[in-house]
């Protein structure tokens, strides 16, 4: 049985990740609208997909509550899609670099899950801290790309202001349950990136 601030942290856990899907959705729509993926750092997108990938085994492996495990399995599928558009929009130049993102994926899909399948929980908390390694550096491509174009435009403000309100919650809901540290470290993090994207929409949004 649920305290009461269990309870409401439990509900904003899928608040949190409810929010955290969400906001990839502007960003994939802006990319259909303006057929170009050009505004988003390469770097970014790979290291998003990548960081969702780490998670699921994180998330299953240490069985954590039921909205990580569906949506960060959602969340890796959307940034699969943003990894397709940047290969439709920019074929020439993105064909290689995206074709060889797909392999490395699958292939350490394979490996991963050798390893889940002898040491299911100590391999969940190392894919635990490898996410939350790849969730602090993921947006930093996209920062130094905005400083230095001098410019956010193509760049979602409503993705980057709905990962930053998950991020609000997930610090909260996160101490309360008593989540692992990966996830706590992630959500502090996400917190402090959100407040410098504000900082570059107010400084270079036209």
């Amino acid at each position: 049985m649920y305290s009461f601030f269990e309870a409401i942290s439990l509900f904003l856990v899928w608040i949190v990740h409810i929010i955290y899907f969400s906001a990839l959705l502007p960003q994939i729509f802006l990319n259909f609208k303006l057929k170009s993926t050009n505004s988003l750092s390469n770097s970014m997108i790979m290291l998003y997909s990548t960081g969702y990938l780490v998670e699921i085994y994180y998330a299953f492996l240490l069985d954590l509550p039921l909205p990580y495990k569906i949506f960060i399995s959602l969340g890796f599928v959307a940034t699969i899609v943003l990894s397709l558009q940047r290969l439709y929009y920019h074929m020439e130049e993105s064909k290689v670099s995206v074709t060889r993102f797909f392999l490395f994926l699958f292939v350490s899909s394979i490996f991963f899950s050798m390893f889940a399948y002898f040491y299911s929980k100590p391999f969940g908390y190392v894919m635990g801290w490898t996410g939350a390694f790849i969730w602090i550096i993921y947006q930093i491509p996209q920062l130094l790309m905005g400083f230095q174009r001098k410019s956010v435009e193509g760049l979602s403000f409503a993705f980057i202001s709905i990962v930053g309100l998950g991020a609000f919650f997930e610090v909260f809901a996160s101490m309360v349950l008593g989540l692992p540290m990966p996830t706590k470290v992630n959500a502090f993090k996400g917190v402090c990136f959100y407040i410098i994207f504000c900082l570059q929409f107010k400084l270079y949004k036209k």
